[in-house]
């Protein structure tokens, strides 16, 4: 045997270390043996043979180089596409954010609004508390009945002047002297003339 043949494909080979390589590159594992001797290339074939193999490899290389020119600007196309989804997604997460903080404000001014109007209710009521107690003590002083105790009725909201009732409406006069000794207070029926 003076040279190795690839079964699959016919191609002559010569040595061991050639059928290897060309096994390894296209995946035949046909060879066998063969008794025709490759002749050695002369040098303008070697210079035809080498200048070939130049003229490949630089077109591998240019596809290669315009591949990944394609390749790139693919890649650009998706990285900005993505960039641009994530802009939009913060965006729409900022714009989420504000609106939950001016709903939260509006729902800490009512609340400071309610609790403003309970505070100014109580106070008031304790106004109302103390004028009415004042009133009792100072009829106990008087040696008089203490007046009925109103029922707590809603505060008027306006500020406007409360009216007066209309003169049938009173049972009874107050007459207060000031003395020098102190206040004289008498109560009495509105049909009484001094």
């Amino acid at each position: 045997a003076k040279s190795l043949v690839c079964n699959d494909c016919g191609k002559k080979f010569r040595s061991v270390a050639q059928a290897e390589f060309h096994a390894s590159k296209t995946e035949h594992v046909n060879f066998g043996e063969s008794t025709e001797e490759i002749a050695p290339l002369t040098e303008e074939e070697k210079k035809a043979r080498l200048e070939e193999l130049r003229q490949k490899l630089a077109e591998k290389r240019a596809g290669m180089s315009e591949q990944d020119k394609i390749d790139r600007k693919r890649n650009e196309q998706i990285r900005l596409k993505s960039t641009k989804e994530v802009a939009d997604i913060k965006e729409d997460l900022a714009k989420k954010e504000q609106i939950k903080e001016a709903q939260a404000k509006r729902r800490e001014k009512l609340q400071e609004v309610e609790a403003k109007k309970r505070i100014q209710a109580k106070i008031a009521a304790d106004k109302e508390e103390r004028r009415l107690k004042s009133e009792r003590e100072k009829a106990t002083r008087a040696g008089q009945a203490p007046p009925p105790q109103a029922a707590a009725a809603p505060l008027p909201t306006t500020s406007g002047p409360v009216t007066s009732k209309p003169a049938s409406a009173y049972a009874e006069s107050r007459l207060r002297l000031q003395t020098p000794n102190g206040t004289v207070q008498k109560t009495f029926p509105v049909e009484t003339t001094l």
